[in-house]
């Protein structure tokens, strides 16, 4: 239950706290005095989304803060996240003007998310806008799962079925990806095949070129290399020999001719080198027999290619051969991935058929049995001949809903045919409707604590006192808390906060106050007379009370 309320700086609210109490509390108050204010401090401690414009004007961040008792679910809950157990859940919410929004579990800071979970179990806030939601089919079936006690189940099938539905947006990218790769599979294969051929890999085009070209000088380069060596070997030789000899005997009695002695014996050795080497390279170029047509059809091939990827050697087209390749490797990859994800789909696929049938089993078997339940509700809401039926049509395809539709359909009168709830039923009918359903709802889920804004929308007189009834017994086994225009209401609670706004220092404040017995009867005979409290109200007052 919820022990404690503090707010600071909120929207009106200066500075407020109130303790709460067990059992149904009724808070009231003229219109524009605060009341939703009220509700939006617990809805941000519920974890909703911060409206930065409700900061009030005293400094620059608003503050609201609630303990609540601590029971088992919250503290397994808070030991998994490792957070320091205290005998009681205190749970603070901060927003600040720069846009900042700060979230504390037992002054430990605790995501938004986590405090959304933590929290939709120990407050549920029931809205007029819930009430306008129950033409909404995932809220309609959220009911049915709510009374039925599958909405563990339902939930899992949900977090499955979400999977699955990534997996089939993988599928459909993966097939993207396969389209564009297939499309350009020809061409790319074309160049691959035309590529394969060059063998760049083994052969040297460089090579290959000077081959050519040795070729196509072998003529002018065999008559030079004949040349030196018939120089080397002819009568040059001779020649300079002979003046190797004189030189050699001049140079023995006038040592300043050792010097030209010494270049003799090295011109002679090189000349003989010389025509040595001439003499095996022309050996090689008549051996060397070159296919010139062959050669000069691949040299020819290469070049074009170079053009035609702009390349400027042969490790440019090799690279270009070597992602070509890895390309066509990566399709065949891909189709193989594809494969594999199509069968776990179809896996997938079975597996959540399977658990949306067996769930749809769970449902339709308990919405035969609310029937009834809700049938007896109705009748103690003055709606004796009205019929709710949960209406179960199995789909032919997977939603997350469970291959199922629901529609709740209401009929008010006897003779009426059902029809869709949101369609049959006025306002009033809608308003004990959904205070039934919640009252259900909290039963078998158990829930701490609640608060009902305007859940009495649209009724009076004997309905509005057989709801105010009917509160009360819901806050007998928890906490309840119903924000209501409605005297007869306000009459069966066993607490009472009034909410009023006072002008204090040219400023406006709202104030939230605990009633006494005395302060409540006056209060509730507002509710029945307006400003002016007549005696005949303050009697009428005691009587709601007492009855």
């Amino acid at each position: 239950m919820l022990r404690k309320l503090t707010v600071k700086n909120f929207v009106l609210i200066d500075a407020l706290e109130i303790d709460f109490q067990t059992g149904f509390t009724a808070i009231t108050g003229e219109t524009g005095s605060g009341k939703s204010i009220l509700l939006g401090a617990l809805s941000l401690l519920k974890g909703d989304r911060a409206d930065f414009s409700l900061i009030g004007p005293d400094g620059n961040r608003s503050v609201v803060e609630g303990v609540f008792s601590m029971d088992e679910v919250s503290r397994n809950f808070l030991e998994a996240l490792d957070f320091e157990p205290w005998p009681e859940l205190v749970v603070r919410r901060e927003i600040q003007h720069d846009g900042r929004s700060r979230a504390f579990v037992n002054d430990t800071p605790i995501g938004l998310q986590d405090m959304k979970r933590l929290m939709s179990r120990m407050l549920v806030i029931h809205s007029q806008y819930n009430t306008l939601e129950l033409k909404d089919k995932d809220y309609q079936l959220s009911i049915l799962d709510a009374l039925s006690g599958t909405s563990e189940i339902a939930k899992d099938f949900k977090i499955h079925y979400a999977h699955f539905l990534t997996l089939g947006k993988n599928l459909q990218v993966l097939k993207e990806r396969q389209r564009d790769m297939l499309a350009k599979q020809d061409y790319e294969s074309f160049l691959l095949s035309e590529l394969s051929a060059l063998n760049l890999r083994e052969v040297r085009y460089d090579a290959l070129s000077q081959a050519l070209e040795r070729q196509e000088q072998k003529q002018e380069l065999s008559e030079i290399l004949e040349g030196l060596v018939q120089f080397s070997e002819g009568n040059a030789m001779n020649v300079l020999q002979g003046f190797r000899s004189k030189i050699q005997k001049i140079a023995a009695k006038d040592a300043s001719f050792t010097g030209l002695l010494d270049q003799f014996n090295q011109l002679i050795p090189l000349l003989e080198e010389i025509g040595y080497e001439a003499s095996s390279k022309n050996d090689d170029l008549r051996s060397n027999n070159v296919d010139v047509e062959d050669v000069l059809l691949q040299v020819d091939e290469f070049n074009r290619l170079l053009n035609k990827h702009r390349a400027t050697d042969q490790a440019s087209l090799l690279q270009l051969f070597e992602e070509l390749s890895s390309r066509s490797d990566s399709l065949v990859q891909l189709t193989s991935e594809l494969s594999v994800l199509e069968s776990r789909i179809l896996e997938e696929e079975k597996a959540l058929v399977t658990k949306a049938q067996n769930l749809n089993e769970l449902r339709k078997k308990k919405a035969l049995h609310l029937k009834e339940e809700l049938k007896e509700g109705l009748t103690g809401l003055k709606l004796k001949d009205a019929q709710i039926q949960f209406d179960l049509k199995e789909t032919a395809s997977l939603n997350d809903r469970g291959m199922v539709d629901l529609e709740i359909l209401f009929s008010a009168n006897k003779g009426m045919e059902l029809t869709p709830i949101h369609k049959a039923a006025s306002g009033g009918e809608l308003s004990r409707v959904m205070l039934l359903l919640q009252q259900l709802i909290s039963v078998r889920m158990e829930l701490p604590c609640i608060l009902f804004d305007e859940i009495d929308t649209g009724v009076s007189g004997d309905v509005a006192e057989r709801m105010g009834k009917l509160l009360r017994t819901m806050g007998t086994n928890r906490q309840l808390f119903a924000i209501t225009h409605l005297p007869q209401v306000a009459a069966k609670a066993q607490g009472h906060l009034k909410v009023t706004k006072e002008e204090i220092h040219d400023r406006t404040i709202t104030k939230v106050k605990p009633l006494t017995d005395e302060d409540r009867i006056l209060e509730i005979a507002r509710l029945l007379s307006g400003e002016e409290i007549k005696s005949e109200a303050v009697q009428q007052a005691h009587i709601l009370i007492a009855s």
